[in-house]
């Protein structure tokens, strides 16, 4: 009896010890690309939802490879990320989560334009924002600060909900 309470207690300490350093030894890596070329060709698109064109989606199975080594796919809902995404959720048969947050920049009245549009119809504003974009905001656009916080935001929470996780 002796000897099997002995062996019982060695068994949860080994246990426990284990447990430690597996939580110690805990690796989270979150695997981060961009989406692909989309339809409509160079332009300032931001919240504009143009889905990838062939090359898009060509670029994108080619940058994932064939390998998966990620438990889940976290995406942007734009149609340019969020599709691709599905596609490989569905053929790895992992979880796909839509966050909001990760959403591109809104350019407000300059979505859609190209900057050689811009540059010919709103030159100085365009200057300004490319040369200094934390205090020069497009018309109607999302300010740089308010991205980087709700983009950190939103990373900040997806490392914490992946801890010991390969997520992409």
């Amino acid at each position: 009896m002796a000897k099997k309470l002995a062996r019982s207690i060695r068994a949860a300490c080994s246990n426990a010890e284990q447990n430690r350093r597996n939580m110690m030894n805990t690796e989270t890596i979150i695997d981060l690309i961009r989406h692909g070329e989309p339809e409509g060709g160079q332009k300032l698109r931001g919240t504009l939802d143009d889905p990838l064109s062939e090359l898009g989606w060509e670029q994108m199975r080619t940058s994932v490879g064939e390998h998966s080594p990620w438990a889940s796919i976290v995406s942007s809902p734009l149609s340019r990320c969020r599709y691709f995404a599905g596609e490989l959720a569905d053929k790895l048969s992992l979880d796909l989560d839509i966050n909001a947050e990760f959403r591109e920049i809104a350019f407000g009245e300059w979505e859609g334009l190209t900057n050689k549009q811009l540059m010919e119809g709103n030159k100085e504003a365009f200057s300004k924002y490319w040369q200094d974009p934390e205090n020069n905001t497009p018309p109607g656009g999302e300010p740089l600060s308010q991205f980087v916080t709700r983009v950190h935001g939103a990373w900040e929470d997806l490392v914490e909900q992946s801890k010991g996780q390969h997520r992409l």
